[in-house]
């Protein structure tokens, strides 16, 4: 069999053979001898639309088609979309992550989702936060490659069950757990569960916390670790901290704040990364964890992979400290990458939202010389 194509719109048409593989759909580029097709929330009606929705509590996916004139051999990244964070609670879990080599892909048309990033939580008790929607290639079946959506962040007022404590948190990577539990972890120094992860897919989320120094959510999971959890071992009051190094915190204080050295604690999962688009780029990282009170106005960070930063503000500290600007929103996971939403304070905090997920992405690579 032979058949047309052209490398660029522009260019004249070629005779070539029909061992090669050509499609058609996605933005479409080309590096060295190969042809690259990404699939993003970008590409959906409008991004706009995508926001107004993910704003309204939906975790709005994008559906279309690869239409494979020729099959053969061809790379596959799919990533699904990030887990929102939650407030006094978990990062969300990182979507989960799926790389195929030199996958065989029939000629047909393949149905391709692009999962949306998880919807975020206003205030600590009133759940609104989402997981994150799954990205799929190919048809219902055995061969469908669907890369499960992140689990959303473990809020403040979550009721856990002892038999099923995280159902809603589990996903591709799993979601933060919460800064506090009612039922059978609500005690001083007990670790809430976190969410767990798919194997092959991502990682659990970190262990929230509860205790007299506040209450801290853990780290979503990444694409490649687990969520960090709070560690409540160097410390011994709500506002006094033993020293642990600058670690994986932001330092927004001077040396002499007694917030200057805030403990590697309640950070997201870092992701994997990949040079499918021409340059080495990270996704499903997961989001840092937040939490109240018994913290400065601090941020935890977000796994590598686009998790969104998580932050804790202290009850007796308001107002911003070391020029943050940022207040107490947890930042959300970056487009098209699968990182989950930081987690965030309480909601009597200015800006308190936490991080919407972010949207997930597919790309498809194959050889045309």
């Amino acid at each position: 069999m032979r058949y047309q194509q052209r490398l660029n719109p522009g260019d004249p048409v070629s005779v070539v053979g029909g061992n090669i593989p050509f499609a058609e759909g996605g933005e479409v580029s080309h590096l060295g001898p190969f042809r690259i097709h990404m699939f993003t929330i970008d590409q959906a009606n409008t991004y706009n639309n995508y926001v107004s929705r993910q704003a309204g509590g939906q975790t709005p996916n994008f559906s279309t088609n690869l239409v494979v004139r020729q099959g053969g051999p061809m790379d596959i990244l799919i990533v699904g979309g990030g887990g929102g964070g939650s407030c006094i609670g978990g990062g969300g879990g990182a979507g989960g992550y799926i790389l195929m080599q030199n996958y065989t892909v029939p000629a047909g048309s393949i149905p391709v989702q692009v999962g949306g990033g998880g919807g975020s939580e206003f205030q600590h008790n009133d759940n609104a936060q989402t997981a994150g929607g799954s990205s799929i290639f190919g048809e219902p079946g055995p061969t469908q490659l669907t890369a499960l959506g992140g689990g959303k962040g473990i809020s403040y007022s979550y009721s856990f069950n002892v038999s099923n404590p995280t159902p809603t948190a589990a996903g591709g990577s799993g979601g933060g757990g919460p800064g506090y539990g009612n039922g059978p972890f609500n005690g001083d120094g007990v670790g809430t569960p976190a969410g767990p992860g798919t194997p092959g897919q991502g990682h659990p989320g970190g262990k929230g916390h509860h205790g007299p120094q506040g209450y801290a959510g853990g780290g979503g999971g990444g694409g490649g670790e687990s969520g960090f959890p709070y560690n409540s071992a160097n410390h011994s009051t709500r506002n006094n901290y033993t020293s642990n190094g600058p670690g994986l915190r932001q330092n927004l204080y001077p040396p002499e704040s007694p917030y200057a050295n805030f403990p590697t604690m309640q950070k997201g999962g870092n992701g994997l990364s990949n040079d499918i688009l021409g340059s080495v780029n990270h996704f499903a990282g997961g989001g840092g964890g937040g939490g109240h009170p018994g913290h400065a106005i601090n941020r935890s960070a977000g796994g590598l992979g686009g998790g969104g930063q998580g932050v804790s503000v202290a009850v007796n500290n308001h107002a911003p400290l070391g020029g943050d600007t940022y207040h107490a929103s947890g930042q959300p996971g970056q487009r098209n990458t699968g990182g989950g939403g930081g987690g965030s304070t309480h909601h009597s905090h200015a800006n308190q939202n936490s991080g919407k997920g972010g949207p997930g992405i597919v790309v498809v690579r194959y050889r045309v010389r």
